[in-house]
């Protein structure tokens, strides 16, 4: 998960989702409990980030290797039990008690987006954002860098020409996406692009001709990018936000699923017509986080907000509500209109603070033959 936390690296509760699935939600929350509860109190002693005045701080990501959480985004000071450590938009702690912080610090000049480990190696960190120096070498917006020393693992080319927002690691291929145009010498594949994890260069498992952004009256400054991704648990599909209208010669907004194969990922037939609906012009693109249910059956998304028309996106006065919708998901075909697949039944899935704001909490369904 991405972009959960701001302050404590814990938290009890989410504002809310977009639930886009197959199988009965009585279902799914059962495959949710066979996990095991977690306790609404936080465990003590773990670490924080330190109250800095009026400087906004965030914890980005955050990810276990091995025995060992590393968190990144962007702040300058780690709080555990009353002492204080600098620590520059990365540090790393212990998975359990007493979840002390360790002394890693790879003193990264700018943001970190995101950091993915290549399979079981938890020796070496891939890290993306908006930086010019790891450990005081020149490293532009990715690197790989040592989880002992902190430094640059250079046989990785370094550099791309516009922030990198995701990483993710699946066999054999770092998945980069974001801003950039170019990444480690290569052009061929702007925006999400396939790094080989030894070298860093591209290796043309990705090729997904991704262009388009989000144009209609008013709409604000957006540009194109890849902002975030997450693995199914099955490891065979990739589901991807981001800000596009084409992806794989399919249109596409908001988001999109790849099918990961073994030499090359390619675009699914699988997309929401949700998505095609503009937002309030402040916040054109609007889909920032998704994540599988245990089964792979069901995606739920996460949107900035909710506007008055009932469309899932941001609204300048209430830009930090979230709701919930339910769909059907299919591997055959894509999920058709909202109009001719509406179902007899409606979820109304509210949390309480946004009861009477968010209206429009429904479920829609895609036939297996997409007759």
């Amino acid at each position: 998960m991405r972009r959960l936390a701001s302050g404590a690296l814990l938290a009890s509760a989410v504002s809310g989702a977009l639930y886009l699935g197959a199988g009965s939600a009585s279902a799914e929350a059962g495959a949710r409990l066979a996990t095991g509860p977690v306790s609404p109190k936080p465990a003590s002693s773990t670490p924080q980030l330190a109250q800095t005045g009026n400087t906004i701080e965030i914890v980005r990501q955050l990810v276990q290797c091995g025995g060992t959480m590393y968190a990144v985004g962007s702040f300058t000071k780690i709080e555990r039990n009353g002492t204080f450590h600098a620590r520059n938009n990365i540090f790393s702690f212990r998975a359990t008690s007493p979840y002390a912080v360790t002394s890693w610090n790879p003193d990264v000049n700018g943001p970190v987006n995101t950091i993915t480990f290549n399979g079981g190696n938890c020796g070496d960190a891939y890290i993306g954002g908006a930086f010019s120096s790891v450990h005081g070498t020149r490293a532009t917006d990715i690197a790989e860098i040592s989880t002992s020393t902190g430094g640059v693992v250079t046989k990785f080319r370094h550099a791309a020409n516009g922030q990198v927002e995701t990483l993710l690691a699946h066999g054999g291929h770092i998945l980069a996406g974001g801003y950039y145009t170019s990444i480690n010498g290569s052009s061929a594949d702007k925006y999400m692009t396939s790094l080989n994890p030894v070298t860093g260069a591209d290796d043309g498992y990705l090729h997904l001709n991704i262009s388009g952004h989000y144009q209609f009256p008013g709409a604000g400054p957006n540009s194109t990018r890849v902002y975030n991704q997450q693995l199914s648990h099955g490891g065979t599909l990739d589901l991807v936000e981001g800000d596009f209208t084409s992806v794989g010669g399919q249109a596409r907004q908001q988001a999109f699923m790849l099918t990961l194969g073994t030499s090359r990922a390619t675009v699914t037939g699988w997309t929401s017509s949700e998505f095609d609906k503009h937002c309030v012009v402040g916040h054109p693109f609007y889909v920032h986080a998704g994540s599988w249910s245990p089964s792979d059956s069901t995606v739920y998304f996460a949107t900035t907000g909710f506007t008055a028309s009932r469309i899932f996106c941001s609204s300048a006065a209430e830009s930090v509500l979230t709701c919930i919708v339910f769909f059907r998901l299919s591997s055959a075909c894509a999920l058709r209109s909202r109009e001719s697949l509406r179902s007899s039944s409606r979820a109304w899935i509210l949390p309480r603070s946004t009861r009477g704001r968010c209206r429009a909490i429904r479920r829609w369904r895609v036939f297996a033959g997409c007759e």
